[in-house]
């Protein structure tokens, strides 16, 4: 008997499909469909592969449309040419101030891309966050939001279960977080961790992903802690900021 995942591929493979096509017509990342299409990721959640299996046997449907969509708007700019009242519609794909990529969805939504730090980046990416080639060469990762939003975003790869405690609020071992940058000049105010209870770190000694529990402004310290009960991540840990390169508030993440 076929398994869901040996579908997904054989389907996939057939219509010539990628991630990165059916990342932008759905609400999954394109990073977390490449592990699935290449068989890394072995037991994805039953939302993810009922979206990616509908997505794939819809293609053909979907492709069809596409293509007499294309042939009415090919129609419709001759006949706005002859009449000579062409008018220039914006792109769908734009970006901010702050240097981040959009594209505007037919849902309403808004796709953010951002640069991904997978786990066999995250050594160098403490020593060249601020080279701007290296940083991008890193590949793109896309993400579903409700609006355009400010400020600079970066996404990052789990790379062990110390946030892991099994509940809702896991983030596992080789998921993928969305965070949103705090500015240097912002850290001498108490950080908001209440909003923002999880963090990732990115420390002269490497990247970490962690919940700050406590943060003393007078000293520049801020308290680590494992949400994973398990006795190997029982200690927390205290950090000087005069370490710390810079700081992400997790906003969004993304399971197998």
């Amino acid at each position: 008997m076929v398994s869901e995942i040996e579908n997904i591929i054989e389907l996939a493979e057939n219509k010539g499909v990628t991630a990165y096509e059916i990342a932008k017509y759905t609400d999954l990342t394109e990073a977390g469909i490449l592990k699935i299409l290449s068989g890394k990721t072995k037991r994805p959640h039953k939302s993810t592969t009922k979206t990616i299996l509908n997505f794939l046997r819809n293609y053909d449907q979907r492709l069809e449309l596409l293509k007499q969509n294309a042939i009415a708007e090919y129609e419709l700019g001759n006949r706005q040419l002859a009449n000579q009242s062409v008018v220039r519609e914006s792109s769908e794909v734009f970006s901010s101030k702050a240097g981040n990529v959009f594209e505007q969805m037919s849902s309403g939504k808004v796709k953010l891309f951002t640069k991904m730090v997978h786990v066999k980046a995250q050594a160098s990416y403490t020593s060249q966050f601020q080279d701007a080639d290296y940083v991008d060469e890193l590949s793109d990762v896309s993400w579903i939001i409700d609006k355009v939003v400010q400020g600079s975003y970066r996404s990052f790869e789990v790379m062990n279960d110390s946030m892991n405690d099994g509940t809702i609020n896991a983030i596992p071992d080789g998921s993928i977080v969305l965070g949103r940058e705090l500015q240097k000049h912002h850290w001498q105010n108490a950080l908001n961790i209440n909003k923002y209870p999880n963090w990732v770190i990115v420390h002269k000694d490497g990247l970490m992903i962690k919940e700050i529990i406590n943060h003393d402004t007078d000293k520049a310290i801020i308290k680590c802690h494992s949400i994973n009960p398990s006795p190997e991540y029982a200690n927390d840990f205290d950090l000087d900021l005069s370490d710390v390169y810079q700081l992400y508030n997790v906003i969004k993440r993304q399971l197998d």
